[in-house]
């Protein structure tokens, strides 16, 4: 018996896995448009387009010639030409340049033109030559069968150029390695002074000597700037590690901070089940750790019980699973998980007091085959209560 569903399924654009089209002899009838079906004497699909059952294989419904095609079709077999032009020609199974038309080798009117820094050029029609022009001072020499830096042989291999006096160029106090491939290091043989308003470094890795980084080192008087780190996160916003001047406190603003260890609390009691302290006299905001079984256990939090009679707080009747729980309510929450896949599988569930929750099969199934996870509501959500409120935990 099929599953009656009164309003449509919107799986938010999620695939509809191993599903079967319903399978029919002759069509449905009073179809509506869009409905399809398959039919399993002809062996295909069919849609109904608002007046008729059409044939999903169909037919493709058109070729069009474009741009240098003739022919094409909206039925059967279509053929496509291509249209021989102005110096195209068009055989059998090539397409090529028609030499014989002049205007594939007539090179008449073409034109070759010096650039900046050459001169000379001309017509297409013979040789062109095009010459180099050098400037008085510009670090340049021409030689007769040559171009060469001045200055060339007082420069250092490895060394960046820089621009000196007379218009040559010299050694810059900048060198680099002499294996640039395996090991690209600049060695700057001086001080670095960056007078620009922004530094961008796109190396992986960073490593400086000094073993305190000072931020803000032209701030004087009363501090008024805020200094930290802030993290670039591409489309997504970025995240900043700074210190609040005006709250006089560090500040990852609104995103969260990770502590690999934190204090344990002594003297843990019933009534005391804090994560970290935010008012207590003389602790505030100081972060400090619970046991997460006490604190699981009083907020509800989710625990998972193997189906297996084997375990202590697990019995068995027949097809049925009883699960004795320490959550002390029946607004428990249960779902059932296959042990191997980890899939969510339909049973029936019953709460029949505030610490047992009992799971029923259809049929034998084999014990630890599953898993059941329960979480308990231990807040009441209701804002106005019934006239005769059951207690949370009463069964």
């Amino acid at each position: 018996m099929a599953i009656l569903y009164l309003s449509p399924i919107n799986l938010g654009k999620l695939e509809l896995q191993n599903a079967r089209i319903h399978n029919l002899a002759t069509a449905p009838g009073s179809p509506v448009a869009g409905q399809i079906y398959y039919d399993t004497a002809a062996n295909t699909m069919y849609f109904w387009n608002g007046s008729a059952w059409v044939d999903i294989k169909g037919d493709i419904q058109q070729v069009v010639a474009g741009s240098g095609l003739t022919g094409g079709g909206t039925s059967g077999a279509v053929t496509l030409d291509v249209g021989a032009g102005t110096g195209i020609t068009v055989t059998t199974d090539a397409v090529q340049l028609d030499l014989a038309n002049t205007r594939n080798v007539d090179h008449t009117g073409l034109d070759v033109i010096a650039g900046s820094g050459l001169t000379g050029g001309g017509e297409l029609t013979g040789d062109v030559t095009l010459n180099i022009g050098v400037t008085a001072n510009a670090g340049i020499e021409l030689l007769a069968n040559a171009i060469e830096f001045k200055n060339y042989a007082n420069l250092t291999q490895y060394n960046i150029m820089m621009w000196g006096p007379g218009g040559q160029l010299e050694n810059a106090p900048i060198i680099r390695t002499v294996d640039l491939e395996s090991n690209p290091t600049i060695t700057i043989q001086g001080n670095l002074i960056v007078t620009g308003t922004t530094t961008s470094i796109n190396s992986n890795e960073v490593n400086i000597g000094d073993s305190i980084i000072r931020l803000n080192s032209d701030e004087t008087g009363t501090p008024s700037q805020n200094g930290g780190f802030e993290v670039e996160r591409g489309t997504e916003t970025n995240v900043s590690f700074v210190w609040d001047e005006t709250a006089d406190r560090f500040t990852t603003g609104t995103s969260k901070l990770h502590v690999g260890d934190v204090e344990s609390i002594t003297g843990l009691d019933n009534q005391d089940y804090f994560f970290m302290y935010h008012n207590a006299s003389g602790e505030t905001g100081e972060i400090k750790k619970s046991g997460f079984v006490d604190v699981a256990e009083l907020m509800g939090a989710p625990k998972w019980w193997t189906l297996d009679p084997a375990q202590d707080t697990v019995t068995k009747s027949g097809n049925a699973y009883t699960i004795t729980h320490t959550f002390a309510s029946r607004a428990i929450v249960v779902q059932i998980l296959d042990a191997a896949t980890y899939e969510t599988v339909m049973v029936d569930v019953a709460r029949p007091t505030n610490s047992t929750v009992v799971v029923t099969f259809a049929s034998a199934v084999t014990d630890g085959a599953y898993i059941a996870i329960l979480s308990a509501a231990k807040i009441n959500g209701d804002s106005t209560l019934p006239e005769a409120p059951q207690q949370l935990g009463e069964p």
